[in-house]
């Protein structure tokens, strides 16, 4: 290639360039990229199974959630049936909640996502066995 077409080769680049940069330039300034995204709906609950011995009282844990639904949740507590005359309760974050025969309890229902540590209280009485208890949440 002589000097002279390479030269030709090289305005013509800046010309389609710059008429690149032209056509970007007449945009109007209120048009943008518009992004969206679909995240899908988790919720969490990180916790060992919670034992409450026939001899104990009471014991105490946490129990860690993790959940970002706008739709809100529940978190359930999960436990054996409760013979006759024995007696339990789970506070959960401030809020009691007795347990019954039936082996489940829903123990919060939050209109929202919510994340971090809650305390748990599991007290009983006349218990003839350990009770065992686990978490679970639901979205709604």
């Amino acid at each position: 290639m002589n000097s002279f077409n390479g030269a030709k080769a090289v305005t013509a680049g800046i010309v389609i360039l710059g008429l690149a940069g032209a056509a970007i330039a007449e945009r109007p300034a209120s048009e943008g990229v518009e992004l969206s995204a679909i995240v899908p709906v988790s919720c969490n609950v990180q916790a060992s199974p919670i034992e409450l011995s026939p001899a104990a009282n009471a014991v105490e844990s946490d129990v860690q959630v993790a959940c970002n639904t706008s739709d809100g949740f529940e978190i359930v507590a999960n436990y054996r049936p409760l013979s006759f005359g024995e007696t339990a309760s789970i506070t959960y974050a401030g809020t009691t909640v007795p347990l019954d025969a039936s082996g489940s309890a829903s123990v919060l229902l939050a209109a929202s996502g919510l994340y971090g540590v809650q305390p748990v209280l599991i007290s009983g009485a006349g218990l003839v066995d350990p009770l065992v208890v686990t978490f679970q949440a639901r979205p709604l």
